[in-house]
């Protein structure tokens, strides 16, 4: 293998390496199970400038993790507001009595 084409392999392992830790955030975050912790992403040492040839995939991927952010936050907005009326309801010494919170009407 020729040096360019080991700098493309690395450089298409590290996209696939992202697209996949986007991928299990997404579907773990649309099946609402418990989210598993991802490995923290580290930058591999030693990469030269990206390939031309992958400057698209790498486009397509930041547009993909721009709207999973999004996504994210949206969720995050939507579970702080099921908290709160939660907590608006239990207050903080009614932990005996039950409630019935009606989330659709």
């Amino acid at each position: 293998m020729s040096e360019n084409e080991i700098e493309l392999q690395r450089w298409s392992d590290v996209l696939t390496s992202l697209e996949s830790h986007l991928e299990v955030a997404l579907r773990q975050a649309a099946d609402a199970t418990p989210v598993t912790a991802l490995h923290p992403w580290e930058i591999p040492g030693g990469l030269g400038p990206m390939p031309a040839e992958l400057v698209e995939r790498a486009s397509l991927l930041l547009t993909e993790q721009a709207k999973a952010i999004v996504k994210f936050r949206q969720f995050r907005l939507l579970t702080a507001q099921h908290l709160s009326a939660v907590r608006d309801i239990m207050g903080p010494h009614q932990l005996d009595t039950s409630y019935y919170l009606d989330i659709a009407g």
